[in-house]
């Protein structure tokens, strides 16, 4: 009824205007930079995991998986973007029923190395052809079970995408020695973040091969400045005395592993979130190496002068540090983003990832 109006207005004001007006293009929605903003405080996080640990420890393990819920519940809903925040709605037992049949088959893992090697052999052959099943199927689970707006997460990744990302390419770094591995990595962040959805709508992962093999060319570049490193550190502690050398090397070695994980963190970050997009929103990210080794570096002093009790004010800084250097770049309004809710996934996936150490997602 409106654009009706506006052309008979146009009519009436100049003889052709509608006619004009009816080809001119609507204007791009204008792009806002939204930041990501994570609310949570350490105090509050401690009640929660404080809590998780005791039950946990009471009943043998049995509650970690309501641990587990409680923890990503607290953490999605203390992170907002664009006035709104995450959900978590994954059901316990179900990560419980995948936790004991992974923890069924460690055991036997365990056994077969004190009948045989063979048979330990086999097993661990078994786990690796097992691991593309169990990624794909937690990335499924965590998916489903994560929304943002009532609207849930899919992953749309097949079994046969997963056996290439995560065995068939990672055996062709092995083969050539490495020279394949950054494209293994590759390969397997495609697999991740570009087949995921918001609701029935997929996310665009556009990285480059070369962004990749420059992220570990850097990592090689500060191996081989921390060995230049170690080896004066030597030279000099045999000219001036061994004490020296007895304080420093392991220095610049705990200094070279800091840059080497700060460093592979923050630029396979950047990697990730400055190529992603969803629809016309795209994300965007400045996570910076040294910053976020300070991160680290000050929540391991933390951590070890309490014994372990600043681990959940650590978890809060880190979640704080990743949303404040995350942001989206809206283009137009996100309330248009509607999708239909999905069936729920298996969740025998994400209970093995937990419990051999897997990390996925976006």
């Amino acid at each position: 009824m409106s654009h009706d109006l506006e052309t008979q207005r146009l009519q009436d004001a100049e003889p052709g205007a509608a006619d004009a007006a009816a080809l001119t293009p609507n204007p791009s929605p204008e792009t806002v930079k939204t930041p990501f903003i994570f609310t949570g405080k350490g105090g509050e996080y401690f009640r929660i995991w404080i809590v998780n640990l005791l039950l946990t420890i009471v009943t043998l393990g049995i509650y970690s998986a309501w641990a587990k819920v409680r923890n990503k519940q607290y953490f999605y809903a203390n992170t907002s973007v664009d006035d709104a925040t995450f959900s978590y709605h994954a059901d316990p037992k179900k990560i419980l029923l995948g936790r004991l049949i992974a923890g069924a088959f460690f055991l036997l893992y365990l056994g077969a190395e004190y009948i045989s090697l063979a048979l330990s052999a086999v097993m661990f052959a078994v786990f690796l052809l097992v691991l593309p099943w169990v990624v794909c199927k937690a990335l499924r689970f965590n998916a489903a079970n994560s929304a943002y707006r009532n609207v849930s997460f899919q992953f749309r990744g097949t079994m046969a995408e997963s056996y290439k990302a995560f065995l068939l390419w990672p055996l062709a770094g092995a083969l050539t020695l490495g020279v394949l591995f950054p494209f293994a990595v590759y390969k397997q962040q495609h697999f991740i973040a570009g087949r995921h959805s918001y609701g029935d709508t997929p996310f665009e992962f556009t990285a480059s091969l070369g962004r990749y093999y420059r992220i570990y060319l850097v990592l090689a570049g500060i191996v081989v400045l921390g060995l230049v490193a170690a080896f004066s550190v030597g030279m000099l502690s045999s000219m001036i005395g061994a004490a020296i050398g007895v304080v420093l090397v392991p220095f610049v070695i705990m200094a070279l592993y800091l840059l080497l994980f700060a460093g592979h963190q923050a630029m396979m970050a950047n990697a990730r979130y400055q190529h992603l997009s969803l629809n016309a929103h795209r994300t965007d990210s400045d996570w910076d190496t040294l910053g976020y080794a300070w991160l680290l570096v000050t929540n391991t002093l933390g951590i070890a002068l309490t014994f372990g009790l600043f681990i959940p004010w650590a978890k809060v800084r880190a979640a704080r540090y990743k949303a404040k250097h995350t942001w989206c770049l809206v283009a137009g309004n996100l309330d248009g983003m509607v999708a239909d809710q999905q069936s729920r996934k298996g969740s025998v996936g994400e209970g093995m990832s937990d419990f051999f150490g897997i990390d996925v997602g976006i």
